[in-house]
Formats: structure tokens, C-alpha cells, sequence
């Protein structure tokens, strides 16, 4: 089986001891959006460069709706090159989850297209409710730009929140 970088015996390169390194992305503050169920790229988490070859691609994403439950939250993967349209593993609250985040119920653990819609059910808390999502085979064939869009599942004046110390860490594995 091959392992990306490839070690050969000698002196190791700052070059290969750095491609080893995940690189992550933090959201650096809080984003709230209002009345929209549009998708759109957060602030933060937008602009991850993906060379072509394969990557392993995780998010970690921090959300809350502390006023009420209804609107939730939903996302989607975007990228600007061409790549495999990955199957991204997707845990976190199901759709029709309206418990606080210490009693969810039903949870989500599915594997959803990176072009379609993972709802997320949120109880109205304001404490963050983590949301996973990952893929560890995303195969790039044009390189581009990586950002995670998101938005309210059903629209409300209410806000929903991404916050800060969200992230995104991808590796390049091949």
C-alpha cells in the first residue's frame, strides 16, 4: 500500500516533514445568519487551497440556535476545481432532533453527497452543538479552492450561529 509523502532512506527535507502536517483552518469569530435558507460559503472557513491528488478532509463545526429551534441548520462542501464529488461521513443531530445538545435524539450518522443538503435538528440552547463531517478520499483532478456553505434549514428571524474555533483540517494523503 502506498503512503503519501513516500520516505526514502537519508536526510528528511523540511519540504516532506511539513507535507506530513494537517493544515487546519480555524473560524476566527462567531458568523450569524438570519431569515435565509440560501447556502452560502462561511467567512472563515472559505478559500482552502486542494491541489490534485487525494485528501482526507475533516470539519469540525461549532452551532447553536439559542433563541428557538425551528429554523436548524444545513450544509454542503463547495469547491471551484473539479473533483469526485465526495461522500462526506456526516454525524451530528438528525434532522428532526429538537433535544439540547446533551440529549440528542435521533443522531445523524450518514453519508451524504458534498452537493446535497445535511440538515442538522438543533435544540434552542446557547451552548454549541458539535456537527462532524469528513471524507477521507476526496480525489482532486483540478485544483481549487475547499469552503463549507451553510445556512438555516428552514428560514427565521431567529439567528443560527457558526462559531468561532470551528474548523477545517485537511491532509493531502496521494
Amino acid at each position: 500500500m502506498s503512503q503519501y509523502p513516500a520516505l526514502t532512506a537519508g536526510p528528511l527535507s523540511v519540504a516532506t516533514l511539513q507535507s506530513m502536517v494537517p493544515d487546519v483552518t480555524l473560524k476566527a469569530s462567531t458568523t450569524d445568519r438570519v431569515s435565509t435558507t440560501t447556502l452560502a460559503n462561511d467567512l472563515d472557513l472559505v478559500a482552502i487551497p486542494l491541489g490534485v491528488g487525494t485528501w482526507s478532509v475533516e470539519m469540525g463545526i461549532f452551532v447553536a440556535t439559542a433563541t428557538t429551534n425551528t429554523q436548524d441548520f444545513k450544509t454542503q462542501w463547495s469547491f471551484t476545481g473539479t473533483w469526485s464529488t465526495p461522500i462526506r461521513f456526516c454525524l451530528g443531530p438528525g434532522p428532526t432532533n429538537t433535544a439540547l445538545r446533551d440529549a440528542i435524539t435521533p443522531m445523524q450518522l450518514n453519508g451524504i453527497p458534498s452537493n446535497s443538503d445535511a440538515v442538522y435538528g438543533l435544540g434552542a440552547s446557547t451552548g454549541f452543538t458539535l456537527v462532524l463531517e469528513w471524507c477521507k478520499s476526496v480525489v482532486v483532478t483540478a485544483a481549487g479552492t475547499l469552503a463549507l456553505q451553510w445556512a438555516q434549514n428552514a428560514s427565521s428571524a431567529n439567528s443560527t450561529s457558526v462559531k468561532q474555533g470551528s474548523y477545517v483540517e485537511i491532509r493531502q494523503v496521494a
